[in-house]
């Protein structure tokens, strides 16, 4: 989760837990290192735009289309090599972005309306309290529905093949 601080900075905090059973000793131990804020001499992270996030030619080359280890590293490279606010006016956007084209429209449409008095839509939180994030490495080839909150029939929301 992202928390904005200000205008160009924010926190990011990570929460995990299993539903089947409670981590073992080792998990969470192997959870504290990963989470460990390990710091050189001068107080910087051990991975960072000063060490271009200890990314590896071979392992790009071999492994990952990244060549960085592990998904909150990637996750903190892109995000932090976006820098501060950019400027988008001579930003294009194409097809695949759609997402983000109305994403925006939304946001600034909602801002022009908050400026004439008219308050935002809000989302029913008996919809939108149901929606959950997953991420899972699944074998190449299997059918994804299988997997995680797809796995059948969950609250209500039902997947057909």
């Amino acid at each position: 989760m992202m928390v904005p601080r200000d205008d160009e900075t924010c926190w990011r905090w990570s929460v995990s837990a299993r539903t089947d059973r409670p981590y073992t000793q080792e998990e969470r131990d192997d959870r504290a290192r990963n989470a460990a804020n390990v710091t050189d001499i001068h107080g910087r992270g051990e991975k960072g735009y000063w060490n271009d996030y200890m990314l590896s030619r071979e392992d790009q080359r071999t492994l990952s289309f990244t060549g960085i280890k592990g998904i909150g590293t990637q996750d903190q490279a892109v995000t932090e090599s976006m820098s501060t606010i950019s400027d988008k006016q001579n930003e294009h956007l194409g097809t695949s972005d759609r997402a983000i084209i109305h994403n925006r429209k939304v946001l600034i449409d909602a801002a022009r309306n908050m400026l004439e008095g008219i308050e935002p839509l809000y989302h029913d939180p008996g919809i939108t309290g149901k929606v959950r994030s997953h991420e899972e490495n699944i074998p190449y080839g299997d059918d994804w529905r299988l997997y995680g909150a797809f796995a059948g029939e969950d609250e209500g929301i039902k997947v057909s093949s």
